[in-house]
């Protein structure tokens, strides 16, 4: 999983660089996170939350809310952030 996040990491950070990032985008990698991220456990989802850009990527900031028993917050992203882009 960790190679999935930093590939995805290394990804948003590129194209933000050139201003060409799209939240809607799911490269290969950025699919197998997600579902890694929802199906695979035993990892630290507070961890892997820091590793992620505060204003992007809110798909894997849900799910790792959501593991984190936060469901609140979880929810609010999907409905003001990923079903909004």
């Amino acid at each position: 999983m960790h190679i999935y996040l930093s590939e995805v990491l290394d990804w948003h950070a590129d194209l933000s660089a050139q201003q060409k990032w799209d939240e809607k985008d799911h490269s290969p990698t950025r699919k197998k996170l997600l579902t890694a991220l929802e199906s695979i456990a035993g990892y630290n989802p507070e961890a892997l939350l820091k590793r992620l850009p505060p204003d992007a990527l809110y798909e894997e900031h849900a799910i790792l809310l959501g593991k984190m028993n936060q469901h609140d917050l979880a929810l609010s992203l999907y409905v003001h952030k990923v079903y909004q882009i």
